[in-house]
């Protein structure tokens, strides 16, 4: 049996804490971002939307609310053709 996924993860546990501390101790987290961030998750980030939203509406403010589904265009991506373009 090989340990090569036990490698592989406890290298990107290591990489991603030195990542973290790296960004904490320089200040480049981005506020509304919440991945990667201890006691962040999609709950949370969902709650804070919807507390935006409500908060706007209790206001009488006029607002636009917008999503990207990053994963979905790449997907629609000609992968031959951006290998060629990335190739070169």
């Amino acid at each position: 049996m090989s340990n090569i996924a036990f490698v592989g993860k406890v290298l990107e546990t290591l990489a991603v804490r030195r990542l973290l501390d790296h960004l904490s101790l320089n200040g480049l987290h981005e506020e509304y971002q919440s991945v990667y961030k201890m006691f962040h998750s999609t709950e949370t980030t969902l709650l804070s939307v919807k507390h935006d939203i409500a908060s706007e509406l209790y206001k009488n403010h006029a607002m636009l609310f917008a999503m990207l589904h990053l994963l979905i265009a790449f997907d629609m991506i000609d992968h031959t053709h951006l290998l060629t373009l990335l190739h070169d």
